[in-house]
């Protein structure tokens, strides 16, 4: 009669092991890892998709001038056929404005429906259209949208003015923290991803002005602020995207060398080193 009793407490005790160990196993950090596709906007978007693959992603942020919501039926199934060739999805879409017609609004919400990513990326939003935007938060349950900071002289320049205008809208609009305008702005983007905690759906991750690529010498804490995202538990849905603006005719190897690096601090912070 022991050793029933025996081998019923040894699987009984190995049972509860193993959620801890595979919750220990979660990544600290999540989202979904990719690029800025505006790095590449000289080139087409099957050049984008394979870039992606390329540097060994799954997911890529696209921008409008790729593909978005004002392209042709025809030229969102050639993407999402590209797409599927490849295995790669969107982690968001960068689509305008937000203005004071809902009906334009529905577009974006529509296009990231039929594209499959939960994020789209504004860089404005009007505030006689917030009350259409609520509306289409409740439409839309699955889709988050980020505001956008663009630097000095733009809407939500600094942080005050992207946490007043996130207590206008419905729980479901947030930010997309873009650490080189944020530094533009002369404010921190550490600070900004602990005070927008629970908000921040995507995130633009360069140094000043996207013209240089990230690395050690970056103009601000990379780690730190990758830390404080994880800390504030950054969705698992989140475009966490890499970003470089420069050289626009051949900008593939600085998008490399940025995205190596982004990848072997996000892995040190996982590894919790």
């Amino acid at each position: 009669m022991k050793k029933p009793q025996i081998f019923v407490a040894t699987l009984s005790l190995l049972l509860s092991i193993i959620p801890a160990a595979a919750k220990a196993a979660e990544p600290k950090l999540k989202g979904l890892l990719g690029f800025e596709s505006y790095g590449l906007r000289e080139f087409p978007v099957e050049r984008v998709i394979n870039t992606t693959r390329e540097l060994g992603l799954d997911h890529v942020e696209i921008f409008a001038g790729h593909v978005g919501p004002a392209s042709t039926p025809a030229q969102i199934d050639e993407a999402l056929k590209l797409m599927a060739a490849k295995n790669v999805k969107f982690s968001g879409a960068f689509v305008g404005n937000v203005g004071p017609d809902a009906k334009v609004t529905r577009t974006f919400f529509e296009f990231a429906r039929k594209v499959g990513t939960r994020v789209i990326i504004v860089n404005q939003i009007d505030e006689r259209g917030i009350e259409g935007l609520s509306k289409l938060c409740e439409e839309f349950p699955e889709v988050r949208v980020c505001f956008h900071n663009h630097g000095p002289k733009s809407q939500g320049e600094t942080l005050g003015q992207v946490q007043a205008l996130l207590a206008k809208t419905h729980a479901h609009v947030g930010a997309c923290i873009d650490t080189g305008h944020v530094m533009r702005s002369r404010e921190d983007p550490v600070v900004w991803a602990k005070a927008l905690k629970g908000r921040i759906y995507g995130v633009h991750l360069k140094e000043y002005h996207g013209w240089r690529p990230l690395g050690p010498g970056t103009d601000f804490q990379t780690k730190d602020f990758l830390l404080a995202l994880a800390d504030g538990g950054f969705p698992e849905y989140g475009a966490l995207s890499v970003e470089f603006e420069g050289t626009p005719k051949d900008p593939f190897a600085s998008i490399a060398e940025s995205m190596a690096y982004a990848k072997q601090v996000i892995a040190e912070i996982n590894s919790g080193k």
